[in-house]
């Protein structure tokens, strides 16, 4: 196995805080070879805390369409709202009841439960966790940590486009000549 350079690959980002993009880092400790990734909940699609264009986006950049797209959106923001009302194309208690399901007609608790939802599947469930998270805190998106598709979903295609942007050319290793930005600190952000 080649000579790899640890110390390079765990080197912190701005401000001397740990890199928390997701990416793993290859670090030695003592005798140990360890693979370390943190991920920054903020940087994650809140599933919480969408509004019905974001949930849209959400389902179709997973790769929905359609009527599809449509049961989907409407039965998560159906599973998540307090209501027994039943959206045009979404699903409440009466749907779900035959197979023992009972929508939560709340937050959800994991992001897997998305899989329950009519009209989604364990698949999109699986891909959501990478991007998604029912753990966000406090606190803005904050798109310096997030996938593109994130980005995406939680600003749309217009509004992001310099958040998009900015995130392409990070994660192609470029940077700029001068970081200016807020002071950060990880005290009491879900990471």
């Amino acid at each position: 196995r080649s000579e790899i350079d640890y110390e390079a690959r765990a080197r912190p980002g701005p401000a001397g805080l740990p890199p928390i993009d997701g990416r793993v880092r290859q670090i030695r400790y003592g005798a140990a070879n360890l693979a370390i990734a943190i991920e920054d909940e903020q940087g994650k699609i809140p599933l919480n805390a969408l509004d019905d264009d974001q949930v849209r986006r959400l389902f179709g950049e997973l790769g929905l369409s359609g009527d599809r797209l449509d049961m989907a959106a409407d039965s998560f923001l159906d599973w998540i709202d307090e209501d027994e009302d039943v959206r045009p194309n979404g699903a409440e208690l009466s749907f779900y009841a035959p197979s023992g399901i009972h929508p939560r007609n709340g937050p959800l608790r994991s992001v897997g439960e998305v899989a329950l939802v009519r009209g989604v599947d364990t698949d999109i469930a699986r891909r959501l966790a990478g991007i998604a998270t029912v753990h966000f805190g406090t606190g803005q998106f904050r798109p310096e940590h997030a996938s593109l598709i994130a980005i995406r979903v939680i600003e749309g295609d217009t509004e992001g486009a310099v958040d998009l942007v900015n995130r392409q050319r990070e994660l192609a290793g470029q940077q700029t000549a001068l970081a200016i930005g807020e002071e950060l600190s990880l005290v009491g952000r879900p990471v």
